[in-house]
């Protein structure tokens, strides 16, 4: 149980950091002025619908029994990867 809580805490602190990080984005979208605005904003807008998904799951995670945790748990390490593989994309648009 302490492990799981332990990734909880964990999961939590990543995704306060995307939040930040997202800020940070939107910042540098604003100044990059390329000419896949729109593109970008959609991307950014994805990575925040999806960070919503991993809000809901983390919920999920805090309220799950052993018997659920490891299914949850998978649900959420893959919204986290379609995440950085987003924010990825962003970023490199914006170089």
């Amino acid at each position: 149980m302490k492990e799981n809580r332990s990734y909880l805490q964990q999961m939590a602190r990543q995704l306060q950091g995307l939040d930040d990080d997202l800020d940070k984005l939107k910042a540098k979208a604003e100044k990059a002025k390329t000419g896949n605005t729109a593109a970008v904003q959609r991307q950014i807008d994805e990575v925040q619908a999806k960070k919503h998904t991993l809000d809901e799951e983390i919920k999920q995670l805090q309220e799950a029994g052993d018997e659920s945790w490891d299914d949850v748990k998978m649900g959420m390490e893959k919204s986290w990867q379609e995440v950085m593989d987003t924010f990825s994309k962003i970023s490199s648009n914006l170089n």
